[in-house]
């Protein structure tokens, strides 16, 4: 059953809710009250303590069960097959976070954390408002805390609640106390009054979500001016080929990137830039690519889709209103104009706006259709040429966090930054010692 994890223990719940899918505890006032008292009086402990306390639950494999595992994919339609896979990823990323954390700086015989002639020092009251269904945006996120001792009350996705209460609870077994799960509804007064408190009281938070649910937890609050603000906006990744593209090799990773766990990822490829005369091609490619996808269950272990969110198909024949609509059997495709919403925003759905281009520049229509974003940027950007030189000349102009060569936007490299940030070096905060 999942509860609410306060001060190092599970604390079951009085009253509950039920969402439709989840049976979750009710948060009273006073649990925020409590959770903010507890992180209050926590302070930061030896560095080498929280990345073997990580290492430990990586290699151990046992934070999720498989049943568990089959348990979320029949709530959020996600396939399982894609879900294995993501968990297999994350515990190969925690048994090796000693040579992560080595990459970026080193841990001094004191047990700190320093990198680039600075000590890190942790600990800090930490929010952490999190959204969304990915099984492992929680605890890739609540791992960051662990490795910056960040004090954290932690409010989970609603709509995925059970891999942030688990990995919690293993963190916890690990002697990990610091970390506070407190189930709040958005959606309910009291509880927004709750939310509205934890992020006022604390130091720094995180929020994740679409860019309207992160803007509109943001916008009203009156923080202090030293309170430090970590929005995880909306990706609009997608890709651009090159006229000496490969083509088989674009078309599979677009719709790769574009359908990998229901398209509703931040790094799903949405928009794609490629010359005119290529699209009879292109497109005859990207067809009989997605006609190969699996559709079913999310159970059998060979789906690739999945279920999709009606809510999240409404968005996308929204968007597409004014696209040619070329391909729409669960994955849209569909030939976009330069400010068409399927090129401009973020569409929670596996659909892909084509933008053909005959003498513009791509990277500068790319770098256009990401200026009315929060962060002026895309997420991930696919390039795909057989040129080294094309590659590279195009990556140093283009407004992206992240750049990569003929492969799929969706390739997540946990050791990686994301958003153009290492989280846990952003939870901590730089102490210089001049001697």
């Amino acid at each position: 059953m999942i509860e609410n994890i306060l001060n190092g223990a599970i604390r079951p719940s009085q009253n509950r809710r039920d969402t439709g899918q989840w049976v979750l505890p009710v948060s009273p006032p006073s649990e925020a009250a409590f959770a903010l008292k507890c992180i209050r009086k926590s302070v930061a402990n030896d560095f080498r303590a929280a990345v073997a306390a990580l290492k430990a639950i990586g290699t151990g494999e046992s934070w999720i069960s498989d049943t568990e595992l089959k348990e979320i994919a029949s709530k959020t339609g996600s396939p399982i097959k894609y879900m294995r896979f993501s968990v297999a990823r994350m515990n190969r990323w925690l048994a090796s976070i000693e040579a992560y954390v080595a990459h970026l700086g080193r841990i001094d015989e004191f047990g700190a954390f320093g990198r680039d002639a600075a000590t890190y020092t942790g600990g800090i009251p930490t929010a952490f408002i999190l959204a969304g269904d990915d099984i492992t945006v929680a605890p890739w996120m609540l791992s960051h805390a662990i490795l910056a001792q960040a004090s954290a009350i932690i409010k989970p996705s609603s709509v995925e609640p059970l891999s942030a209460f688990l990995f919690v609870k293993a963190a916890v077994e690990k002697g990990i106390r610091h970390l506070n799960l407190l189930h709040l509804d958005s959606s309910a007064e009291e509880d927004r009054g709750s939310i509205k408190k934890i992020l006022e009281s604390t130091d720094q938070s995180v929020v994740l979500g679409e860019d309207a649910t992160v803007a509109r937890i943001y916008g009203p609050l009156p923080f202090l001016p030293t309170h430090k603000a970590i929005p995880y906006w909306s990706g609009r990744s997608g890709a651009i080929l090159f006229p000496d593209a490969n083509l088989p090799l674009a078309a599979r990773s677009i719709v790769f990137g574009a359908t990998e766990d229901r398209g509703n990822r931040c790094i799903s490829t949405k928009k794609v830039f490629a010359p005119r005369k290529m699209a009879p091609q292109l497109e005859a490619l990207l067809v009989a690519e997605a006609d190969k996808l699996k559709r079913g269950s999310p159970l059998d272990e060979d789906t690739d889709i999945g279920t999709l969110d009606v809510a999240a198909r409404q968005a996308a024949e929204s968007a597409a209103a004014d696209a040619e609509m070329l391909y729409d059997r669960d994955l849209i495709l569909a030939r976009s104009g330069e400010r068409s919403r399927l090129v401009c925003d973020e569409v929670p759905y596996p659909a892909v706006g084509l933008r053909y281009y005959d003498t513009e520049d791509p990277v500068e229509l790319a770098n256009s259709s990401v200026l009315d974003s929060p962060s002026k940027r895309a997420l991930v950007v696919s390039l795909f040429t057989q040129n080294a030189a094309t590659f590279q000349a195009a990556a140093a102009r283009l407004r992206a966090y992240k750049v990569v060569w003929n492969t799929p936007t969706s390739h997540l490299d946990l050791g990686a930054a994301h958003q153009g940030m290492h989280l846990f070096l952003e939870l901590m905060r730089a102490r210089e010692v001049h001697a």
